[in-house]
């Protein structure tokens, strides 16, 4: 009987993590529920993602180990909804994985000062661009066979300054679930750290979700709900815990804000999407 060994972490960006091995014909699923049980964990209130790319879906997870190892490898990152934002689940690490080091490295400290008003202000955009293609670039390389699960560019109106961006989030392996997001980043951006909105119609297939803070789109007049909202500001003191720092830029926010966001809510949003669209 031919064996795999699958490495898991439920906290993101731990270099080390737990393995287990087990038959190339057992569940998926199977194998998740076991390693829950050893961390103590609900198998029914996580997701499972491969190290800052693509979040297994229901049907993934109901496939064999050998499937599953085929396409997605032997790392998994362990998402607990209930503990989306916590030091616990961030770990120390911004990027989360080495292996995504050396696609989006950090601003150079000279840049670490250019705000939306500095004379350098476009120069860093061009730079943001490009750390966030290498994002993309990264997700390509990790699976071929899915639709990319964002797409996120500057609005080029004049007013915005490049302060307003605009794309998607969607369910890679069913992209008709798809939402607008916008990305809105302050006059003292980059020392403070960017804010993130989805379109509010998430709200028809999302569990209870943060409400309160609202952003109206001037162009559509439509109207965006914040992700995530507390999970940066709560650790933004924290000395201890590097969440923002001013070399950091779009791309990291992405991997650690709604890449990690999106990866708790997806199949809970395709279950319910599914049941409204029999």
């Amino acid at each position: 009987m031919a064996m795999k060994v699958l490495y898991f972490s439920n906290t993101l960006g731990e270099r080390k993590q737990i393995p287990i091995e087990t038959s190339d014909e057992l569940v998926f699923f199977e194998v998740v529920e076991e390693i829950c049980r050893k961390m103590n964990l609900s198998g029914e209130a996580v997701n499972i993602s491969t190290p800052g790319g693509y979040t297994l879906s229901n049907i993934d997870l109901k496939n064999t180990v050998a499937q599953v190892f085929e396409e997605f490898g032997e790392l998994f990152w362990i998402i607990q909804r209930s503990q989306v934002g916590s030091k616990e689940t961030l770990g120390d690490d911004w990027v989360g994985s080495g292996a995504l080091d050396k696609y989006v490295s950090e601003f150079p400290k000279e840049l670490s000062v250019v705000n939306p008003s500095h004379p350098q202000w476009e120069k860093r955009v061009i730079l943001e661009i490009r750390l966030i293609n290498n994002y993309l670039d990264f997700l390509r390389q990790q699976n071929v066979n899915r639709p990319l699960w964002f797409k996120l560019e500057p609005d080029r109106e004049k007013k915005n300054n490049f302060r307003i961006w605009r794309g998607h989030v969607l369910i890679p392996h069913n992209p008709k679930i798809k939402f607008s997001i916008i990305v809105v980043l302050s006059n003292k951006y980059p020392k403070t750290f960017p804010r993130a909105f989805i379109h509010e119609s998430v709200l028809e297939y999302t569990g209870k979700i943060y409400t309160q803070s609202i952003w109206a789109d001037d162009k559509t007049k439509e109207k965006y709900l914040m992700m995530c909202h507390e999970h940066m500001s709560n650790h933004a003191g924290d000395t201890d815990f590097n969440v923002w720092h001013p070399q950091l830029g779009i791309a990291h926010f992405f991997l650690r804000q709604i890449w990690l966001w999106w990866s708790a809510q997806q199949n809970l949003v395709e279950s319910e999407w599914l049941k409204k669209h029999k």
